[in-house]
C-alpha cells in the first residue's frame, strides 16, 4: 500500500510543484512528504529541473490564463446544458402546439351528434370521445331559391391531442371508475325562428364578404333539422 502510495503521489508531484492541483489535493501531497523521505528527495529533484520564467509577472500570468481556460470551460458546459434544456423545450411545446392546432372536421353522425328541440330552444348534443371544439354562428337570415330562411350552421372538429391523447387518459380514469358522458355544445336558439341547421366545414374568415361564408355553408353543407 506505501509504494502505491508513493507512486500515486510522484505521479502528481508535476502538478503540484506547478501548484495547479486543488486544496485537498495539495494537503495529501504536503502530509505525505512530512512522513516520506524519498518522495520529498523526488519533489527536491523535480524542483530543481523545473525551470521558472526569469520575470514573476509571466508565471502570473500563465495562472491566471490557467484559472480563465477553467473558468471558460465551466461556463461553455453551463451553456450547453442550458441549450439543450432549451431544445428539448422547444420540442415539447412544438409538439403540444401541433397536437391542438391541426384539426380535422369530425363528420356528421346521428349516433354522435344530434340537434334536438327542448323547450322551445334548440340544442346541440354531441356523444364521443375525440371532439376538441366547434365551430358556428349564430342564426342568419338569407334567401335561399327565391325564399328568405333563418339558418344556423356549425361543425365538431378534433385534434391529434383529442384523438390519441385524452383517450388515453379518459380510459385511465374509466378503470378507476369514470363514465363518458354526453357533452351539451351549446344553444342554437329559439327553435319557432329557425328554419334550418347545416352542418360541416366552412370558412369563418372574417376577411371574407359574410354572404360567401353563407353560400358555402348553403351549397356544401348538409341539413340535419329542419322545422
Amino acid at each position: 500500500m506505501k509504494k502505491n502510495t508513493c507512486n500515486i503521489i510522484r505521479d502528481i508531484l508535476p502538478l503540484y510543484l506547478d501548484e495547479v492541483v486543488s486544496e485537498d489535493t495539495r494537503e495529501m501531497v504536503e502530509e505525505h512528504l512530512q512522513t516520506c523521505e524519498a518522495c520529498r528527495r523526488e519533489a527536491k529533484l523535480m524542483k530543481a529541473d523545473v525551470v521558472l520564467p526569469v520575470n514573476p509577472d509571466v508565471r502570473m500570468s500563465e495562472k491566471k490564463e490557467l484559472k480563465k481556460f477553467r473558468s471558460l470551460f465551466r461556463r461553455k458546459k453551463v451553456i450547453v446544458s442550458l441549450l439543450s434544456a432549451a431544445a428539448v423545450l422547444a420540442v415539447i411545446i412544438g409538439g403540444y402546439s401541433w397536437m391542438n392546432l391541426k384539426t380535422t372536421v369530425i363528420p356528421y353522425s346521428s349516433s354522435q351528434i344530434a340537434v334536438k328541440e327542448v323547450d322551445g330552444e334548440l340544442y346541440v348534443y354531441y356523444r364521443g370521445e375525440i371532439m376538441k371544439g366547434t365551430v358556428g354562428f349564430d342564426p342568419q337570415t338569407v334567401t335561399i331559391d327565391g325564399e328568405k330562411k333563418t339558418i344556423a350552421a356549425f361543425y365538431f372538429y378534433s385534434t391529434p391531442w383529442s384523438q390519441y391523447v385524452e383517450p388515453f387518459f379518459s380510459r385511465i380514469i374509466g378503470e378507476r371508475g369514470g363514465e363518458n358522458q354526453s357533452t351539451l355544445v351549446q344553444v342554437l336558439g329559439r327553435a319557432d325562428e329557425i328554419d334550418a341547421v347545416y352542418y360541416g366545414e366552412f370558412e369563418m374568415n372574417m376577411n371574407e364578404p359574410w354572404k360567401e361564408i353563407i353560400r358555402s355553408v348553403t351549397e356544401e353543407c348538409e341539413v340535419i333539422w329542419e322545422r
